[in-house]
């Protein structure tokens, strides 16, 4: 326990200096002039007009909507048909 509780001081100093590499990176990868293509177009994003490409979820959206509501009105069908079997059972042919 003494030696973990003397070499406090020099983790203490790692971690600091940890850090301190870790933010520099960071800068520098954030700041780095091969990156300013990249920067300067994700910069025009909300400058963008990106009608079609909404109206193109928006119909994507509609298409799954309408696929839904086919696929809920056969299964409302089913249980119709299965409620009304369980309530008027089909004869049954004599053998």
């Amino acid at each position: 326990m003494d030696t973990l509780a003397s070499m406090q001081s020099l983790f203490s100093t790692l971690w600091v200096v940890w850090f301190f590499v870790l933010f520099t990176g960071v800068i520098v990868w954030t700041m780095a002039p091969w990156r300013k293509r990249e920067l300067e177009r994700q910069g025009e994003i909300p400058f963008r007009d990106d009608l079609p490409a909404r109206l193109r979820r928006d119909d994507q959206l509609s298409a799954r909507l309408r696929r839904d509501d086919r696929l809920s009105a056969r299964l409302r069908r089913d249980d119709q048909r299965s409620a009304r079997l369980r309530r008027d059972p089909p004869p049954r042919n004599p053998s």
